[in-house]
């Protein structure tokens, strides 16, 4: 008798264990195809530029690893938890609009891949324009150093003397009249 309670109890838990293991896996934990799409859209694009500055499309994904490491260098790139996989933090980054330079060069050819450690930068404006009044020139600066802050995390600080990171006009930079109209931006 105890030998039949005992077949019982194991079929009785191997019958558990099937139905357990047949359940259906949380949706939430994976990721949607659109997302996936997405991401290897954007990794594409922005993780995987060819020397001319176009996607390279020589590469072809073999393994999921290989994305996940260009995931983890993505969210590395924007201060994000390294998980190499696609979170809701991750995805609503590569949803935001941007500009379409890509977050890794291909520095192939630099051992150690050259990359500005520094997210906040200073910047002086040394000498003003005749053409436009101060406020207005400040605002300029403001406006698109805010574009790319909010583009990239990047921090903006005004510094009055001393070095600076960016310092327009200098010698270097100056203000200069310049018809656009001559020659064909490369943006």
């Amino acid at each position: 008798m105890e030998l039949l309670w005992l077949w019982i109890t194991v079929l009785g838990s191997l019958a558990l264990a099937e139905v357990l293991w047949t359940l259906p896996i949380d949706q939430d934990q994976w990721p949607r195809p659109e997302d996936v799409e997405l991401a290897e859209g954007y990794l594409r694009r922005f993780y995987n530029p060819s020397p001319g500055g176009s996607v390279s499309r020589r590469r072809v994904r073999s393994t999921s690893s290989t994305m996940e490491e260009e995931i983890r260098e993505m969210q590395t790139f924007f201060g994000l938890r390294e998980t190499g996989g696609l979170d809701s933090t991750t995805l609503v980054v590569m949803r935001e609009p941007r500009c379409g330079v890509p977050d890794a060069e291909n520095f192939s050819f630099y051992p150690e891949k050259p990359q500005w450690k520094n997210n906040t930068i200073t910047y002086m404006i040394a000498k003003y324009t005749p053409d436009m009044k101060r406020e207005d020139v400040e605002k300029s600066f403001r406006s698109a150093l805010k574009m790319w802050s909010d583009a990239a995390p990047l921090r903006f600080i005004e510094v009055n003397h001393g070095k600076a990171d960016i310092a327009s006009p200098s010698r270097e930079l100056p203000f200069i009249v310049h018809n656009n109209t001559q020659r064909k931006s490369p943006l």
